[in-house]
């Protein structure tokens, strides 16, 4: 009986990962499964709030202050973002894996191309998360004193590796 349980549970747990990873990871319309195309998407679609806040805030003519509203909009998606890395990093299977993986017939190949596939995620996921961390401390100050020089580094830090990426894979 106890073996049934725990069986159970197994599977019904394989059964809702997908489905949770969809519920964090928004699909387009028309779409039914997640890929890495619409992963993609929702990166440029969720950071770029936080890009642009990022980049105005350097701009040596002035920038307007940020609302509230405007940091915590950055922030959610930012968080949106990383749960999209977070898909493909539970599941580095099928449609989550670059089309390239296809041309490629050697199982070593194939196995190298998805650990630096991993890799870069991985490292994009954190930088995305550190990048999110910017954005609470500088929300958390009065909008004079919110100086963006660290998030506009880490918006050109993370562009440098999804640049570096697209090479690779």
């Amino acid at each position: 009986m106890n073996k049934t349980r725990i069986l159970s549970t197994f599977i019904f747990t394989l059964i809702l990962t997908p489905m949770a990873a969809l519920a964090d990871c928004p699909l387009g319309e028309h779409e039914s499964t997640l890929t890495v195309g619409r992963i993609m998407r929702n990166f440029g679609r969720f950071t770029m709030v936080a890009d642009s806040i990022a980049a105005d805030g350097v701009d040596p003519w002035g920038h307007k202050p940020v609302t509230a509203a405007q940091m915590t909009e950055a922030i959610d998606k930012l968080s949106q973002s990383i749960d999209c890395a977070d898909a493909v990093l539970k599941n580095p299977t099928g449609d989550l894996l670059p089309g390239k993986l296809t041309f490629i017939t050697d199982e070593k190949e194939r196995a190298a191309f998805v650990d630096d596939y991993v890799y870069f995620m991985t490292d994009f996921k954190d930088g995305l998360i550190e990048y999110r961390e910017i954005f609470k401390k500088l929300q958390a100050q009065k909008p004079e004193d919110q100086k963006f020089d660290e998030a506009n580094s880490k918006r050109e830090e993370l562009d440098n590796l999804v640049n570096r990426a697209h090479k690779k894979l």
